[in-house]
């Protein structure tokens, strides 16, 4: 189906290429799941060669002026361990394991690509082996030990936080933004503080410590 696909892509482009965004690239399923069961590497690199062709045609023929990332989430980050790549000005989006873990790290030759490296976090999840939503369930020192990681292996480009429902996540929303805006400032002595200076200012002073 590429003739609709390639038409469905460069009318996005067309339509958005006077805001400012970052540009997904690659392809996956319907549903959050991999593509097809014979999806390969050549056919996934033909995709995104086509995709940096359009993006040419539409937004800016020199595509170091268009910020562009490949996530690379699920399976996707195993298409890259089998060898497929994209140009070094493409920022490569490294994932958690759903649970909070980085999976993986810029290697030291992966830091000196122009186009760097970033993190697609969760605080909510939908699938296997168990979904979680609603409650936030997350430890802000998690938060930080892991995304000290990142900031020390120079995955600092973008952060992205998959939050579901806004609602229950407003204090770990705020901690990753936080952290995100100035990480130095948070190291992890202050974080017990993060927690009583929120709660005093949601709450007020009388009570902060414990709902601390």
């Amino acid at each position: 189906n590429a003739k609709r696909i390639d038409d469905f892509w460069r009318a996005g482009m067309e339509r958005d290429k006077h805001y400012e965004e970052i540009v997904t690239l690659g392809m996956r399923g319907i549903n959050d799941t991999p593509m097809s069961a014979s999806a390969n590497i050549e056919q996934l690199e033909a995709i995104v060669a086509r995709q940096r062709q359009i993006l040419a045609q539409t937004v800016n023929p020199d595509l170091q002026r268009v910020p562009q990332v490949w996530a690379l989430y699920k399976e996707v980050q195993s298409y890259y361990e089998k060898g497929m790549r994209v140009t070094g000005d493409v920022t490569l989006l490294w994932s958690d394991d759903n649970w909070g873990n980085l999976r993986r790290l810029p290697t030291p030759e992966e830091r000196k690509r122009s186009g760097g490296a970033g993190i697609y976090y969760h605080f909510d999840y939908v699938g296997g082996p168990r979904s979680y939503k609603w409650l936030n369930t997350y430890s802000i020192t998690k938060v930080q030990e892991q995304m000290n990681l990142a900031l020390a292996y120079g995955a600092d480009r973008i952060w992205v936080v998959n939050v579901g429902d806004l609602k229950p996540m407003e204090f770990p929303i705020e901690f990753f933004l936080r952290l995100a805006w100035a990480p130095k400032a948070w190291p992890y002595s202050r974080l017990p503080e993060f927690g009583r200076d929120w709660a005093a200012r949601e709450f007020g002073p009388e009570h902060a410590a414990e709902i601390a």
